[in-house]
């Protein structure tokens, strides 16, 4: 998910990355070690700050990212394959609802948030 998330959104600072996941920085640094040895991603230090670094997908990481995509998707379309073309769009049609339910809930729990600070 995190190669997924800089390969569109990308390149990201750890906080960035940590706010997106709704983890700590903590959190998303120990989970950027492991890709960072396998040479998945690259950090450039940012000019004004040399002490944080902006993570983007390297060239490796890319391939691994496209590969998983591909497999998803051919792996979503053998699934939807076995629906009709009305269960498709009644499929559609409730996860675009709940969809929106779940923006609804996020937008209620960070105003949570926000009174409580």
């Amino acid at each position: 998910m995190i190669l997924h998330r800089l390969q569109y959104f990308g390149p990201l600072s750890v906080g960035e990355l940590a706010r997106a996941f709704g983890l700590d920085k903590s959190t998303i640094s120990r989970q950027l070690e492991p890709l960072r040895q396998e040479g998945l991603i690259d950090e450039t230090p940012y000019e004004s700050n040399r002490r944080m670094s902006r993570i983007s997908v390297s060239a490796r990481g890319r391939k691994l990212s496209n590969r998983i995509a591909s497999a998803q998707i051919e792996y979503w379309t053998a699934v939807l394959d076995h629906l009709s073309s009305t269960e498709q769009r009644q499929l559609a049609k409730l996860l675009g609802r709940l969809r929106q339910a779940i923006e609804a809930q996020d937008l209620v729990l960070a105003e949570t948030q926000e009174v409580a600070k």
